[in-house]
């Protein structure tokens, strides 16, 4: 899973094109949407994008029941796109590649385009549509993929208090349809004709919540299942057959004396078809497998002529065949490179030849010069890659591929000095070839004492890079000392009482006499008592103190102590 959001709310990534080296799906649409920007009533739109070689020529619009517009938005696949819309407001479009146009259609519309394209429908919210639901999109089907049968599921969750079908079908073939095995016709509906030459009918069927199926005996139904609530709504498309029919099913060729696997991709009983295989030989096979005579190589001019029974429409497809010799492939030098880093593998260049590489770790790529990006371990192994000029495969080629693992240099864990007892340390790199430390040095280990973050990157014989870091903290852990007696004489000697220590982050200090009373107490940790109590002299004899005390243990960590003792005091 994948996810691309644009970075503001006016954004729009219509017209991104995305594809990959393996089967993927994709979902696109917009959170908290007004549709058309300007209507207060807001939903998220989420829809299945289809395709692009699914994509059609052609489209009809089944409004939206208790709609007055419904908003439409068209996107072209080609360059130099005519698009030509029929309905309520006729117009002609002209787009390329990605670039999309909106309009409003009311009572429904034929759209056709000269070259493939994809319509999305939307309903508008309830203010701009007449007063009916929030906001839904739903990616169309084209006629070209219609199928005989269909099943849908109408929706009772979210307060949805009415549901809806249309069903499109060919004009002509409205009593062919059933809904639920009853002939729609039968149940009293009646059908709207559109479209070019009044090609097509549409009918929407108020219906319940659950599942419901739609059957046609002639050439088809696409059908729409949606609902609305008071400010709900939901739509989504049914019946299509998702066949490839923008891909030229003829294939390139392939080696001589191989047999071609040829086949249309379409469905039998819509589509009758006529193969000229250049060399003599025809069929109206679907699907067969044919080899080229002889042992020569040489190019066939192949046809395919298509033909939809339904809408009487014929098509044809042309194809220069080529059948060559299978040629050697010749594949660039092993390669070798550290973790993390990108190593590009190579093979030689063949002429009008695509590639097709695979490899560890599910590596797959098509370019001739593929680069595999920040490999890893598992990234070591064979990569073989293989040619294909005009469908004849070369015989495959192999690289090899070391991924040297980087060098994991280890300086300890974080140390604490202590400056006060001029305390330093080695920091040693191990064994490598080359050193260089945040500081510029080149030198195995490096003397430290200064705080900070200390980093060295070495270098192994691959030429591998790795790093390590620790940090150094300058802190010396807490020491104290309180005196077990004093002289308070005045001699300059042993005068005074109170802590003596370094590194206290704070402390309380309270002296009492013998019968409780406090003669002393600070929070200062240079604060002292002189012997004295409110100005006379204290009494000789024991004191009691008391000595709460925050500092730091050797390891740098916070601690708090509680202690007592008696302190002398003599004169």
């Amino acid at each position: 899973m994948y996810q691309v959001q644009s970075q503001e709310w006016s954004d729009d990534l219509t017209g991104s094109h995305i594809k990959a080296n393996k089967d993927f799906s994709l979902f696109a649409g917009t959170t908290w949407s007004q549709v058309p920007v300007g209507c207060t009533f807001v939903d998220n739109l989420i829809e299945q994008m289809y395709l692009v070689s699914t994509w059609g020529k052609r489209y009809v619009d089944s409004p939206f029941a208790n709609t007055s517009t419904d908003l439409f938005r068209v996107i072209a696949s080609e360059n130099q796109t005519i698009v030509n819309v029929e309905g309520n407001s006729n117009m002609q479009l002209l787009l390329n590649a990605g670039e999309y146009s909106d309009f409003d259609a009311s009572n429904g519309a034929y759209i056709e385009a000269d070259k493939p394209i994809s319509v999305a429908q939307y309903i508008k919210g309830q203010d701009c549509n007449g007063g009916v639901g929030d906001p839904s999109m739903v990616i169309l089907n084209t006629v070209e993929q219609i199928r005989d049968t269909v099943t849908l599921f109408n929706s009772r969750f979210e307060d949805i208090t009415s549901n809806y079908i249309n069903i499109i079908c060919k004009a002509g073939e409205e009593d062919l349809i059933f809904f639920d095995g009853e002939n729609v016709l039968g149940l009293g509906n009646s059908f709207n004709v559109l479209g070019s030459n009044g090609l097509f009918a549409y009918v929407t069927i108020p219906t319940s919540a659950g599942a419901h199926t739609i059957y046609s005996g002639g050439c088809g139904i696409i059908a729409m299942a949606y609902g609305y609530g008071n400010v709900e709504s939901y739509a989504y498309s049914g019946g299509a057959s998702f066949n490839d029919i923008n891909e030229n099913p003829i294939p390139d060729g392939s080696c001589l004396n191989e047999t071609i696997k040829f086949e249309t991709g379409l469905p039998p009983g819509r589509f009758k078809v006529m193969w000229d295989l250049g060399d003599g030989n025809f069929t109206s096979d679907h699907i067969f497998e044919h080899k080229y005579p002889g042992d020569d190589t040489g190019n066939y001019n192949l046809s395919l002529i298509i033909e939809d029974i339904c809408f009487f429409e014929i098509d044809t497809l042309y194809k220069n065949l080529k059948v060559t010799l299978r040629q050697d492939l010749t594949a660039g030098a092993d390669q070798s490179g550290c973790e993390g880093t990108d190593i590009g593998i190579e093979a030689n260049d063949l002429s009008g030849s695509t590639f097709e590489w695979t490899g560890p770790n599910g590596f797959i790529s098509d370019e001739q010069f593929p680069t595999i990006k920040e490999v890893i371990l598992e990234s070591t192994g064979k990569y073989e890659v293989q040619g294909n000029i005009s469908g004849c495969k070369t015989f495959p080629k192999e690289v090899e591929v070391v991924v040297f693992e980087n060098p994991k240099p280890y300086l300890g864990n974080n140390l604490i000095l202590c400056p006060v007892d001029g305390e330093e340390a080695i920091l040693d790199a191990n064994l490598y070839e080359t050193y260089l430390w945040q500081d510029g040095s080149t030198n195995q280990t490096l003397m430290v004492s200064d705080s900070g973050l200390y980093y060295v990157d070495v270098m192994d014989e691959n030429r591998c890079i790795g790093r390590d870091s620790l940090f150094i903290v300058q802190q010396c852990p807490t020491r104290y000392y309180l005196p077990s007696a004093f002289t308070p004489n005045g001699d300059g000697e042993h005068d005074f009482f109170g802590i003596q220590g370094i590194e206290i982050l704070s402390m309380y200090l309270d002296v009492y006499d013998r019968w409780g009373n406090q003669v002393f107490n600070t929070r200062n940790p240079k604060e002292v008592w002189d012997g004295r109590h409110h100005g006379s002299d204290c009494a000789v004899g024991s004191y009691i103190w008391f000595l709460r005390i925050d500092g730091y243990r050797e390891d740098a960590s916070h601690f708090t102590d509680t202690k007592s003792g008696t302190v002398l005091l003599l004169r």
